[in-house]
């Protein structure tokens, strides 16, 4: 059996996290969304993963300080970063 590739979309924004999941969701992509640097840090708890999708501008801690946070405690993980 083929191994999903797991993303871990960090957005603030409901409609843009939504459209980007439905987007990449599909046979090789296992989706999971959270709004900020909070629940990614629970998610990454539960669960880490292959790519993290991440937006610059977040409430309470921005993108970069999570990039770098993420690339010191996770570095064979894949960062995306990208921003409206």
């Amino acid at each position: 059996m083929k191994k999903l590739i797991d993303i871990l979309i960090v957005e603030d924004n409901y409609a843009l996290r939504e459209s980007l999941a439905d987007y990449l969701q599909g046979a090789e992509f296992d989706i999971r969304c959270v709004d900020d640097g909070q629940e990614l840090n629970e998610a990454l708890a539960k669960r880490a993963c292959d790519v993290l999708v991440l937006d610059l501008n977040l409430p309470n801690e921005d993108g970069i300080s999570i990039a770098k946070r993420i690339r010191k405690a996770y570095p064979k993980m894949g960062i995306i970063i990208l921003t409206a």
